[in-house]
């Protein structure tokens, strides 16, 4: 029976309901009609539902696969039984198709085997290669499925290999154990459904087209996924093939189709791939999901438990919920990424298969994009999977980032067109005096010539200038050239004439390579301030804003790991490679290995054999490339002989383990050794050591250095974190080499060809994609971004020869796009990789919190560094004066030590304990750079860095920084731990004092001038202590210790001035001009310095003595620093008179230490200084030996395979084939000229592999990824020994520097960055604190930043300053949204500007600006009117908009009149334009924080640079007084060198960037016979190789990477809060500050900042949002409750008075019943948690409230209020404070509630008060009167100058003998007024709930006892002093609460009072 959709009626669909999930999971049952077959997968095994041995659900498979990957859609397979009946198998039920796939393989496979095989498939599952195939098949299966992903799935379930899920998938999820669960099983109902498919797709096919059930039908089989995936692969190959082949002149590239086999191959896949992209398209739709309709499912499936083997699989990690089946035919084609990139490749090759048959050549970018598919191959495996889904989820934050720091691109883009227009168009032109040619140097621009005449002349233009004519500037060119505009370089492409030319080139100077190419270039043809825009704008881009890439993968893929539990980078937790267990005698049960006596004997020789390889390596880095035979000789024997010992010793390691002799195995270490040893004993053989292949084979005896490596602690501990599991950071660099693989097979089809091998200056081009290698070579060249732009460039030049301007445009946005790509993202990536595997789990940092708080919470007293350092005085006896007994008064208190009174009271037990514990590992040992810390005076705790984070947490990134925050009693966590603190210090304090006394000549400074001495006493008014706190003497003076400190300062700023101007090229002119005289000027200066600095020693030394005082001089290191420098101050002065030539370089440079003392000048620059250089030392001393060892292996590997390789002949004509052909001379064209230079046959300038001390420093300039592509071409180029090397002739020598720069360059950066980050976090006390910890610092650093806005206090009457308020004020709507494009326009307009543009467009530019600027004057003009002026100048940004707009009107008007308008002038104009362009900021929420942040980050950046300026001005006196007189290298230039102050601070800025550091370097090693070498060094200019080796190295290893890796720690921090990615926190946006602020303005009117504790109520009810602290929801507030609950009328009512009447129950307009369904809907649990939330809210405010110095109130600050309601609406106190924090708020949280108590009795007893005064007024009532004296009169007391409104009854007439009196205490007078304070009262019961009925529990009533009458009774002077009008003092409730002490009220109210508490709880 057929059904209407062609399915077999007797094939119905059973589904699968998941309870949890709203979606059905679709499954094929078998007709029950068919006959059961063993043999027949579809034989029925129960009568009521089909399942077979494949099922998902089969109870007799033990190795099923779990659901880990659903595909595209419900497959229809052919399952090969008998009647061939069709089966449908859900794509969700990845189970299910892995079963079907596998049984299609086994009939494959085996249907040729005999039947008993088939039919018993567990002895097919016993082969072990069967199991081998089958876990072959199930990888490829799940690979497929990753990378074609016909279901579109997300990449977060994508399935994933070697992790969890693995595991659990080898056990089997779904094995027999777990599906023989009973809870696992759910009853199914068989269902129909019409059919599987959903919607329309196209709007045309619907579920039942047959087209669209054809393709279903077609990629629902099983295998196709597998197949698309192989044709992808085959795809690649073909691409790989066709570009293998090297392009050159000779060898062409194909432009013709059909001319190779690839062309058919290709269109054969292309086709397919077709065919199955409309076979999507026509299933899923194209762009708009199909409509679900009726017609997809006829009914709904129950599952009848609570859970069922699908949801079971649910929580598996790795695999796809079949929630997503729903997605699958819901998701059109191109709502998945991959998918789109697969339509833009399939239309792109037919593009270009169009355009090639047509003829059209050159157009190969479609081609390049047809290639676009294979990125799929990115997801093949799971850790690139992960590593994708990692990027995807940062991709939001590096969108907003990307859109911040591109602002500023275009900013500094604009600011360079409007500067530098043109300029690069001006070189230099020799003019030839025949006039026959004239020649350009193309390397010399010029702003301006000098004429035959000598007078200086303007550049040559061939534009008319509608300004004034230009003027000469920047080089001039000399005598006989003229400077004349031209074309720009490269081929009129590298310019800032346009928008998108400046835009390259900011990018350019973002990625600091030859970025000062470009600078040379400006300063040599404008003025020398250009510096400053390159300068500035290299900060601003590259250390400061790009940094935030880094801050932003760091933060998410840390939430990542924090969120999954598992890193960003891989789901796997291995161990790290060759680092077993300790010893390498444990197995992974931690079960001890028993081994014999050998292998104890084995482990104490373990270092023996390790330093055996030491001596080997040692050994064989003393082979160079001309070694002598006798000492090759015994260097190959040395090897022979450590080869065999460690063959000996691996033989015996291996017998160590008898009798179980397995378990050697078990170690890797051991395997991997073994292996080591064959080899290296394999490679001895003479037959393969006399072999080429040798030196490569060496290989193996190098990498025996790990075991050096891990036998050193440290750096295990540090090689170990770096690495981690080792599969996070293997994915990352598979990951990033498969992304440089195919953007190479994408660029070689864009640019083959198109690049020649040679320039026209017949230099060789590198990288010129004429292949698929090259190309590769040249994408890694990017990824690195060494010497990047010299590929930019020739792009620029010959792509847009051979092809087209568009085409090498387009090129070009490649190269910069994966440059940027590889830069900022992918290799920040190992910033973050090694930052997880340094990363402190979450539970360690709270047991470090907990323990640190244990520690400060019990001080101990340490011994007094004043006593113990310098201290000659314990030495001798101390001679005290006796007392006789009888003379001690009788209040006398003797002080003693508390350690000592402890040591009294331990037992030995506790001091045994404390002393292991100081001695344990909580103890560090006590260190050089432990001392150097305590001796720098930085509080140093004596269990590890924690500590002093806990001290430390101002730090450098705060800007309120004081050195209290080292105080250790500054921020006690407890009232006992601050006495505690303080008791420390006093007693501390009291030691040194009886010290003194005992010592009376201790405090004399220099023995001999007393604390009392007068002149002393001056001396320290000036000065403040050297060291701690006087005891004794004055304190310093503030006016005059200020007034000398700054006098000091100066001088010392005046002394570095003169350092800098007093150069040895200032010198030697000076000299010439004036004579050698002894006494110069400079000299003089000096000396009066050195004056003035030791007249500040001697006052410091007498104010607190110099050695061996309390307060002495050298206690402080600063203080020894200045000593120093004075010293060689004095060294200068005393070696300049009396030899005036001969002071050596070491004495000279010690001129550049005066300025170390720049640093006193602020405490943050000192701390700053100190975070650099001492804390991080030994982090960085173990990061440069880690990489120092990894270097190691590469030098001695370069020495075997490349020594002596490297020489060749500078002629590079092809005549030259061998060394014995570079003879003679030959001619070289040099400035259009031929020049005879010699041949020589060197190695390369300045380097080689010749020895292993040249091979270690060209590699360790390696790292500075600075050159390395010049030496790789050198090495690829090898032809053999003394052969002249040959471009690529040796190619392959390449993937040594790849794998070198990979694992060297790359690592040590980022080990570096990592390292520096690990200790900025260490010291800040960041890294010891949790995510959520750290969440909550970042939010309250945000919360304190926001200000109350300063809105006016009425808003105008006025409808048009109203309507101009409302626009100021609310800063949204369409006229906001207008105004934001006109600043957009602005910016639009800003871009037009172009070099050449006609007057016309200039005018109308200018035109456009000026209405441009009409509207902001309007604009400004309704923020006045609306605001008034008061308002609109305390907002920082109006100030800026009227500065800004009145300068851009100022100038712009000139403007306009061309010919009167100066230079000056436009250049303002100019300016103040762009400045207009920051006012975008304010008007996008993400630029605005992002500006915020960058506002706020200022100071910390400020006083970084501040320490790197003052680093830079020591190295600059250093450099220019070293090599001020050096002649130029090949290098040097009028812009690099080191004769004056201006020129080295650029060149050391430029080699900050690593910019060509080591070729200055090697300038400046220049000895004799190649420079002058003379005595007198004014007369010399030779180098010197020691000092440039340790000047320019130790330069590049502190600012390339210690301070570099300090911005991005301090920008990581600075600007963390913005990437919070935490729910709760992304509430706090800027419209819910918004809404904060406009509740603030509505209670604070006069705009204080403070509100009053009587406005609280009023402020708590208008907070809305995240801040909203309502008790009660909106609908259940009174006006909302009325509304909602009255009476319905109805027009009948009215009309008809025979209409019945409803039965509704009125109050008024009231109707109850309503009102009672209303308040059902009332959640009284929320209720009651939202009012005590209030009370404690509320409550608490009134305790932070602030007073004056008078004690008036102040009110709740802003600030204040917001941090309150942050810790009840926004964090969790227990998760987000630190442990002494935590501490500190629950004592603060347990007086709120204890004052939320006290309030409550305190309104308890109020009501009683009431309730006594009310029955009093009832009983007056009761009395019987007269008719006149009866009636009592009230009144109402509403006089304006009382306090509240009060209600008076009186009762004058009323007879006291008629009045109903049952006490005494209530009998009234006949007069009795009482007082109602209505809000009052009302205020305080809404505000702590008074209930009056809840005290008695068991009626709800509350009635006057006894207990009352007795209470009433006997406290009546208590009690009439109670107003109930006023609020209850303290002193009153204490008197009440103490008259209750003898009855059982008091114990009732505090039952009642708990009772409420935890009700409420």
């Amino acid at each position: 029976m057929e059904r209407k959709d062609g399915l077999s009626s007797d094939v119905p669909l059973v589904e699968f309901i998941n309870p949890n999930e709203t979606n059905i999971i679709t499954q094929s049952i078998p007709s029950q009609s068919r006959s059961h077959n063993p043999r027949d997968i579809s034989s029925p095994i129960s009568p009521s539902i089909t399942l077979h041995d494949d099922d998902i659900f089969s109870r007799d498979r033990g190795d099923q696969q779990r659901n880990t990957m659903p595909s595209f859609l419900s497959r229809r397979v052919t399952t090969g039984s008998d009647d061939n009946e069709e089966n449908y198998v859900e794509m969700t039920n990845i189970s299910k198709r892995l079963s079907l796939t596998k049984k299609k393989h086994k009939q494959i496979s085996f249907d040729h085997q005999d039947e008993n095989y088939t039919q018993d498939p567990s002895l097919l599952n016993r082969m072990p290669s069967f199991k081998k195939f089958k876990r072959l098949s199930r990888m490829v299966t799940r690979a497929s499925s990753r990378v074609v992903n016909l279901a579109n799935v997300p990449l977060d379930q994508l399935p994933k290999e070697g992790g969890p899920s693995e595991e659990k998938e080898r056990n089997s999820v779904l094995s027999e154990t777990s599906l023989n669960d009973k809870s696992l099983e759910t009853p199914l109902t068989i269902v129909k459904s019409k059919s599987v498919l959903e919607g329309r797709s196209l709007f045309i096919f619907g579920p039942n087209n047959p087209v669209r059930l054809f393709f279903y039908e077609v990629l629902s089989n099983p295998t196709i996924e597998t197949f698309i995936l192989f044709l992808i692969c085959a795809n690649i190959i073909l691409l790989v093939i066709d570009a293998w082949d090297t392009v050159s002149p000779t060898n062409p590239r194909r432009t013709t189709w059909g001319s190779s086999f690839v062309d058919y191959g290709l269109l054969a896949i292309f086709i397919l791939y077709t065919l199955e992209i409309i076979a999507r398209i026509v299933v899923s739709g194209f762009i708009i999901n199909p409509d679900n309709n009726d017609e997809s499912f006829d009914t709904t499936l129950q599952a009848n438990t609570k859970s069922s083997s699908v949801s079971s699989l649910n929580n598996q990690k790795g695999q796809i919920l079949p929630g997503i089946k729903r997605s699958v035919y819901k998701t059109a084609f191109l709502r998945h990424s991959f998918n789109r990139i697969d339509l833009v490749a399939v239309i792109c090759y037919w593009i270009d298969l169009v355009l090639t048959i047509c003829g059209v050549s050159h157009v190969y970018v479609f081609k390049a994009l047809s290639t676009l598919r294979s990125f799929r191959l990115l997801t093949v495996t799971s850790g690139g999977s992960t590593i994708l889904q990692s990027l995807k989820i940062s991709a939001p934050l590096l969108v907003n980032v990307l859109t911040f720091i591109s602002f500023f691109f275009v900013i500094i883009s604009i600011i360079g067109i409007q500067a530098f227009k043109g300029s690069f168009r001006r070189q230099c032109v020799w003019v030839d005096p025949s006039g026959s040619s004239n020649y350009t140097l193309s390397q010399q621009w010029c702003g301006g010539y000098i004429g035959q005449d000598g007078n200086h002349y303007p550049y040559i233009s061939t534009t008319d200038h509608p300004l004034k004519p230009p003027i000469p500037k920047g080089y001039l060119c000399p005598v006989g050239q003229v400077c004349q505009e031209g074309d720009n370089p490269y081929n009129n492409m590298v310019s800032y004439d346009n928008i998108f030319s400046a835009m390259v080139l900011t990018f350019v100077l973002a990625a600091t390579q030859n970025w000062t190419d470009l600078l040379y270039r400006t300063m040599d043809t404008d003025y020398g301030w250009s510096t400053l825009y390159y300068v500035l704008s290299l900060f601003i881009l590259n250390f400061w804003l790009l940094n935030l890439f880094v801050a932003v993968i760091v933060a998410v893929f840390e939430k990542i790991r924090e969120e999954t539990s598992h890193s960003a980078f891989t789901t796997s937790k291995s161990a790290p490679v060759l680092l077993d267990d300790e010893g390498k005698w444990t197995l992974k049960d931690h079960k001890k290995i028993v081994t014999n006596r050998l292998g104890t004997i084995m482990k104490k020789l373990k270092y023996l054999f390790v330093f055996c390889i030491f001596i080997d390596l040692f050994i064989m880095g003393c082979r160079t490339f001309d070694t002598p035979p006798n000492t090759v000789l015994f260097i190959d024997r040395a090897e022979l002989v450590f080869t065999l010992i460690l063959a000996a010793e691996i033989i015996l390691r291996f017998f160590s383990y008898y009798p179980k002799f397995w378990f050697f195995f078990h170690a890797r270490s051991n395997t991997f050794d073994l292996f080591l040893v064959i080899v290296t004993c394999l490679i001895q053989i003479p037959l393969i050591k006399s072999s080429p292949a040798y030196p490569y084979l060496t290989i193996f005896q190098i990498a025996r250095v790990y075991r050096i490596v891990i036998a050193v602690p440290r750096l295990k501990t540090v090689l170990m974190s770096v690495l981690g599991s080792v599969a996070g950071l293997a994915n990352l660099v598979l990951f990033i080499l498969m992304i440089n693989f195919f953007a190479a097979i994408s660029v070689v089809q864009l640019l083959r060809g198109s690049i020649p091998s040679s320039d026209n200056q017949s230099n060789s081009i590198i990288m010129t994609f004429s292949d698929i290698y090259n190309s590769f070579l040249a994408m890694y060249q990017l990824f690195s971004s060494s010497d990047w732009t010299t590929v930019l460039y020739n792009v620029f030049e010959y792509e847009s020869v051979s092809g087209s301007v568009a085409s090498s445009i387009i090129a070009a946005l490649f190269i910069s796009f994966y440059t940027g790509l590889s830069n900022f993202v992918l290799l920040n990536m190992f910033i973050a990789v090694v930052q997880e595997n340094f990363a402190i789990a979450e539970e360690e940092k709270h047991k470090i919190q907990v323990e640190s708080f244990r520690r400060n919470a019990d001080p101990t007293v340490k011994k007094d560094v004043v006593i113990e350092r310098w201290n000659i005085y314990r030495f001798f006896k101390e001679k005290p004066k006796a007392l006789a007994v009888e003379n001690i008064p009788s209040s006398l208190v003797l002080h003693t030590q508390k350690s000592r009174v402890k040591e009294l009271l331990e037992d030995d037990g506790s001091k045994d304990k404390k002393k292991k514990m100081h001695h344990g590992i909580m103890e560090p040992a006590d260190n050089f750079i432990m001392s150097i810390k305590r001796f720098f005076g930085y509080v140093d705790t004596d269990y590890g860095p924690i500590h002093e984070s806990d001290l430390n947490r101002h730090s450098i990134h705060h800007t309120d920084y004081k050195e209290a925050a080292f105080d250790p009693f500054s921020d006690p966590v407890s009232d006992k731990q601050a006495e505690e603190f303080i008791d420390s210090y006093q007693e501390r304090q009291a030691l040194k004092a009886d010290f003194i006394a005992a010592h009376p000549s201790y405090a004399a400074s220099l023995w001999c001038i007393s604390p009392h001495n007068s002149v002393r006493r001056i001396c320290q008014l000036l000065v403040p202590s050297s060291y701690g706190k006087r005891i004794q003497g004055v304190s310093p003076s503030p006016t005059w210790s200020f007034l000398f400190s700054a006098f000091i300062y100066s001088c010392i700023i005046a002394s570095v001035v003169l350092a800098c101007i007093t150069t040895p090229a200032y010198q030697k002119q000076y000299y010439e001009q004036y004579g050698v005289t002894r006494y110069t000027w400079f000299w003089l200066i000096d000396l009066v310095f050195a004056f003035i600095f030791t007249l500040e020693f001697i006052i410091k030394v007498i104010a607190d003595g110099f050695l061996f005082t309390p307060n002495a001089y050298m206690l402080n290191v600063w203080n020894v620093l200045d000593l120093f420098v004075l010293s060689t101050i004095y060294v200068n002065i005393i070696l300049v008179p009396t030899d005036t030539f001969g002071s050596a370089r070491i004495i000279r440079a010690f001129k550049a230490l005066r300025a170390l003392r720049l640093i006193n000048l602020s405490t943050s620059i000192k701390n700053t200084f100190y975070y650099i250089l001492i804390a991080g030392a030994p982090r960085i001393f173990d990061a440069s030996i880690l990489s120092i060892s990894l270097i190691i292996p590469f030098a001695l590997y370069g020495i075997n395979i490349f020594s002596g390789l490297l020489y060749n002949c500078n002629d590079n004509s092809n005549t030259i084939n061998a060394n014995t052909d570079c003879t003679g001379e030959f001619a070289q064209n040099i400035l259009n000229w031929n020049v005879l230079i010699p041949r020589v046959w060197d190695n390369p300038y300045h380097y080689s592999f010749d020895d292993f001390k040249s091979a270690l420093l060209i590699l360790f300039e390696s790292l500075s990824n600075e050159g390395w592509i010049n030496i790789m071409f050198n090495v690829m180029a090898i032809t053999g020994y003394n052969n002249q090397p040959q471009p690529n002739a040796a190619k392959w020598n390449a993937v040594y520097w790849l794998v070198f720069n990979l694992v060297g360059t790359v690592f040590v950066l980022t080990l570096f960055i990592s390292v520096i980050i690990l200790s900025f976090q260490s010291k800040s006390g960041v890294a010891y604190l949790t995510q959520e910890q750290v969440r909550w610092l970042n939010l309250e650093k945000l919360l304190r930043q926001i200000k109350p806005s300063k809105l006016p206090k009425v808003k105008p009457n006025n409808p048009f300053r109203a309507f101009c308020y409302d626009y100021a004020v609310e800063k949204r709507g369409t006229l906001y949204n207008i105004m934001t494009g006109f600043y957009v326009f602005h910016i639009i307009l800003l871009m037009t500007e172009f070099f050449g543009a006609p007057t016309w467009w200039e005018m109308t530019r200018n035109i456009a600006f000026l209405l441009l600027i009409s509207v902001y004057i309007i604009e400004v003009s309704m923020k006045l009117a609306g605001l008034g002026w008061k308002v609109f100048r305390s907002n920082p940004w109006n100030l800026y908009d009227l500065i800004v707009i009145i300068g851009t009107i100022v100038t712009t008007i000139p403007a306009l009149t061309p010919s009167t308008t100066s230079d000056t002038t436009v250049q303002l104009q100019k300016l103040f334009l762009v400045l207009v362009t920051i006012k975008l900021f304010q008007k996008s929420d993400p630029l605005n924080q992002l500006f915020k942040n960058v506002i706020a980050s200022v100071p910390p950046i400020f006083n970084l640079f501040a320490v790197w300026f003052i680093i830079f001005v020591i190295y600059a006196i250093m450099y220019m007084e070293i090599f001020g007189l050096t002649k130029y290298g090949q290098n040097g230039t009028q812009h690099v060198n080191f004769r004056n102050f201006d020129t080295t601070m650029l060149t050391l800025i430029r080699m900050s960037t690593g910019e060509n550091w080591n070729s200055i370097m090697h300038d400046y090693t220049v000895t004799s016979p190649f420079c002058v070498q003379n005595s007198n060094y004014l007369l010399s200019d030779c180098g010197s190789a020691p000092w440039a080796y340790f000047l320019f190295i130790s330069w590049n290893v502190l600012s390339m990477y210690i301070i570099f890796s300090m911005f991005v720690g301090v920008v990581g921090d600075s600007f963390s809060y913005f990437y919070q990615i935490s729910g709760t926190y992304s509430s706090i946006n800027r419209e819910e500050i918004r809404k904060f602020k406009k509740a603030w303005g509505a209670i604070d009117v006069k705009r204080t900042g403070y509100i009053k504790s009587k406005d609280l109520s009023k402020f708590f009810g208008k907070l809305e949002g995240s801040f909203r602290v309502k008790i009660f929801d909106d609908e259940f507030l009174i006006p909302n409750l009325r509304k909602n609950s009255r009476v319905t009328h109805r027009l009948s009512e009215d009309l008809d008075f025979l209409h019945p009447k409803d039965d509704t129950f009125r109050v008024e307009d009231i109707d109850v019943k309503k009102l009672e369904k209303n308040l059902s809907r009332l959640d009284i649990r929320k209720t009651f948690q939202s009012r005590k939330t209030y009370n404690l809210i509320y409550q608490e405010a009134l305790m932070t409230i602030e007073r004056d110095a008078a004690g008036n109130e102040k009110g709740i600050s802003f600030t204040n209020m917001l941090l309150l309601l942050a810790h009840y609406k926004l964090i969790d106190d227990e998760k987000c404070l630190e442990i002494h924090e935590y501490v500190k708020r629950q004592i603060k949280l347990k007086k709120v509630i204890d004052s939320v108590n006290r309030e409550r009795v305190k309104s308890l007893l109020r009501t009683i008060l009431w309730r006594k005064k009310f029955r009093a007024f009832k009983n007056l009532k009761s009395v019987k009167i007269n008719d006149d004296d009866s009636v009592p009169r009230i009144t109402v007391n509403d006089d304006p100058n009382a306090r509240v409104p009060t209600l008076s009854i009186e009762t004058m007439n009323i007879s006291q003998q008629h009045m109903s009196i049952t006490s005494p205490s209530e009998q009234l007078s006949a007069r009795e007024t009482l007082n109602i304070d209505t809000p009052e009262f009302s205020r305080q019961s809404d505000s702590f709930g008074v209930r009056t009925r809840s005290f008695d529990h068991s009626s709800g009533e509350f009635s006057l006892s006894s207990g009352e009458e007795f209470l009433l009774t006997n406290n009546n002077n208590v009690w009439s002093n109670i107003d109930a009008n006023t609020e209850m003092d303290e002193q009153t409730a204490d008197q009440v609460l103490t008259s209750l002490q003898s009855n059982y009220w008091h114990d009732t109210l505090q039952e009642m009072s708990q009772g409420n508490s935890s009700r409420n709880q």
